[in-house]
């Protein structure tokens, strides 16, 4: 056994981790693990795989399309009025750029392409059926500023176009309101939205988006469905835990390493201050109260068979830094406890 540093001891330099390298590495890491998770889910299921994020993109049309369109003042019920929604919270989420190609009141073109979370970190071919099964926050914000707006894609990246091309379309015979501002005229407001906001927006809403994600993959597939949510995260940890034991500047192979490791990866994801309750070289407990990833966004009560079959992440650390390290999730604030609770142990 190796020695290694007190957990207590073990901080972030935060003269190498800015705050804002801090946020786009916790960004990256989230919408990998997204893209990663639908992928993985159209591969173990094909097509209806995709539903499971389709859902979860509906879920958050739902909660968000109501309020952006109030904050932005979108007025009107035609396709410039929908088109404009994408356009300012797509530019605030992903910063996407979309050019307006086509800009009238019965149809619009936007063409983007960049800032989609499917194609940021590709681990695999992705595929058009896969952006064609997920649609769900593109149908649920026509339906809510006019039933009879459709939407389409005219090109897709993953089908090998050059761009992705949306278009919103009303038919003729379809009542609008008089009023209806160019697509074009709609810019975000640069002093309500500085970069630093939008990012703390993006962070919050990628995080979001991950969790629902996960909690829709439970409902449709179960425990079944989960294995894949356990295969992404322990990937996770395969391609960052040795570079980030470097970059944290943790030595040796005990509890203690794990820990300190453990510490500063909350920290820098999630913004967690965990706390040291046991620190020794062959057992450490860390507690948190703060952030949770998969209660960021919860719809219903979060199962407690969620969080202890999302932990390929934390087995695999261990794994990597020492077989004999193991992994325990004792305290679960979705068991029913105040807190969570994470132990690393060495076993003899």
């Amino acid at each position: 056994m190796s020695e290694s540093t007190p957990v207590s001891e073990v901080k972030l330099d935060e003269n190498r981790w800015t705050e804002k390298l801090v946020r786009e590495t916790s960004i990256c890491r989230a919408e990998e693990h997204y893209g990663a998770l639908v992928r993985e889910m159209y591969k173990m299921y094909g097509f209806e795989g995709t539903q499971a994020n389709n859902e979860q993109m509906m879920e958050m049309a739902r909660k968000y399309v109501p309020r952006a369109l109030k904050n932005f003042n979108i007025v009107g019920n035609d396709c410039r009025a929908v088109a404009a929604y994408f356009k300012l919270v797509d530019k605030i989420v992903f910063d996407t750029d979309f050019e307006v190609l086509l800009d009238t009141p019965r149809k619009v073109i936007l063409r983007g392409g960049s800032g989609c979370p499917l194609s940021s970190h590709p681990q695999d071919e992705l595929c058009q059926e896969i952006c064609d099964g997920g649609l769900g926050h593109e149908t649920v914000a026509c339906e809510t500023i006019n039933p009879a707006l459709k939407f389409y894609n005219l090109k897709l990246m993953s089908a090998g176009d050059d761009s992705c091309d949306l278009c919103f379309e009303l038919p003729e015979d379809a009542p609008v309101s008089d009023v209806s501002v160019p697509v074009s005229l709609y810019k975000i407001d640069e002093a309500a939205w500085p970069e630093e906001r939008r990012r703390k927006a993006r962070l919050r809403r990628d995080w979001e988006n991950w969790a629902a994600m996960v909690q829709a993959v439970y409902r449709k597939y179960g425990k079944e469905g989960l294995k894949a949510v356990y295969k992404i995260t322990s990937n996770s940890a395969d391609n960052y835990v040795i570079m980030s034991l470097q970059n944290f500047k943790l030595k040796g192979n005990d509890a203690r390493t794990a820990g300190g490791y453990y510490k500063c990866h909350h920290k820098l994801l999630f913004g967690n201050d965990l706390e040291v309750v046991e620190d020794t070289p062959k057992r450490v407990v860390l507690r948190n109260n703060g952030f949770c990833w998969l209660s960021s966004n919860p719809k219903e009560e979060l199962n407690p068979e969620i969080c202890l079959n999302t932990m390929g992440h934390e087995n695999m650390a261990c794994e990597i830094i020492n077989p004999k390290l193991k992994f325990s999730l004792p305290k679960m604030r979705s068991a029913g406890d105040p807190y969570c609770e994470y132990v690393f142990e060495l076993q003899d």
